[in-house]
């Protein structure tokens, strides 16, 4: 009983001590932290039991079967209790380290920059904000610099198609963010270049080449707030916003042209993917539900898109079943919305 109660105690003083260096040692790795405190006793255990052997000796006349068996039973014990404590130590620890919050370092204060500063101040405040974000030191002294460093973020972030590739290939997921971070990054220059002169040539066509490359993204179909295409930096984008109780928030997926060609030609078949995938990203905004993956997405864009009529009208059926909905009201609904906005001549309707 007693032996039950010490394990039991050495259990909890590793959870202790594991979350004692979480907390106070935050730049050792978690996997440092674990090693580090279960290790010791375990290799103590051995060590004793080495050391019990050795205290032994040379069996004495007589006593060689009583002295192999007092052998026996340190190594063995040693060995039973080193993994023991092994055992019990790691998964108190693993327990541990899963119940305890990483802590937040506190960012050091950026030493006082005068010269960076000095370059900010004519620049309008949201950039003043995205560059002291972004900028690392040692920080720019001078305007050429400050432009060198903007450059620098683009190239970090990427080249344009063309020119290297984005990484993941042409329906890599993640491209709007990409070209809206290189357009930022382009503003910036701009922006210090308005305040502070002409760039140097090379950094200058180095940047007009970002710009032909990165334009702004052009709607090609929807308006306002419903699902629409967009051509982002030569690439099409079926990008749609969705309420789920008092969030909204958007998820866009990479299409290709054959997909737009079907939107663009088929208004029953766009209203259908419409009403489809909003229903699905909706429900997956709910915590336990499955997460909106692109493999999901292409799974229902060739159902919706490019399926047999017969093979989207039993999908639509079995959809109803699954999500309790009556998707042919929403349908006309959206229908009646796309129409209504081709009537009023919108450019991307």
């Amino acid at each position: 009983m007693i032996g039950y109660l010490v394990l039991l105690l050495y259990s909890v003083a590793v959870g202790g001590v594991v979350a004692l260096l979480l907390r106070y040692r935050p730049a050792w790795s978690r996997r440092r932290v674990f090693w580090t405190v279960i290790l010791p006793a375990p290799s103590a255990a051995m060590v004793a039991a080495a050391v019990g052997v050795a205290m032994l000796g040379p069996a004495k006349a007589g006593e060689i079967d009583a002295t192999g068996m007092a052998m026996a039973v340190y190594l063995v014990g040693g060995k039973v209790l080193a993994c023991a404590l092994l055992a019990l130590g790691g998964f108190a620890a693993w327990i541990a380290i899963r119940l305890t919050p990483t802590p937040v370092p506190r960012p050091e204060p950026a030493a006082p920059n005068p010269a960076f500063d000095a370059l900010l101040v004519p620049l309008p405040d949201d950039v003043q904000v995205e560059l002291r974000r972004r900028l690392t030191p040692p920080l720019p002294t001078s305007a050429t610099q400050l432009l060198h460093e903007i450059h620098g973020l683009l190239v970090s972030a990427g080249i344009a198609e063309g020119r290297g590739g984005y990484p993941g290939g042409l329906t890599a997921p993640g491209w709007s963010a990409y070209v809206a971070d290189q357009r930022r990054s382009i503003a910036m220059f701009r922006a210090v270049v308005a305040a502070w002169g002409d760039p140097p040539a090379d950094l200058a066509e180095a940047i007009d080449d970002y710009d032909r490359h990165f334009p702004p993204p052009a709607r090609l179909l929807g308006d306002g707030w419903e699902p629409h295409v967009e051509a982002v930096a030569g690439r099409h984008i079926y990008a749609f916003p969705v309420a789920s109780g008092h969030a909204t928030f958007g998820i866009d997926f990479p299409i290709r042209q054959p997909d737009v060609d079907v939107l663009l030609s088929d208004p029953y078949r766009r209203a259908v993917l419409e009403v489809v995938t909003h229903t699905v990203f909706q429900q997956s905004s709910v915590a336990g539900n499955p997460a909106a993956t692109q493999t999901g997405f292409e799974a229902t864009v060739g159902k919706v898109l490019h399926g047999p009529e017969d093979a989207l009208a039993a999908y639509l059926l079995a959809f109803d079943r699954e999500h309790h909905i009556r998707t042919d009201v929403f349908i006309r609904q959206a229908m009646a919305r796309h129409a209504t906005a081709a009537k009023k001549g919108d450019v991307a309707c």
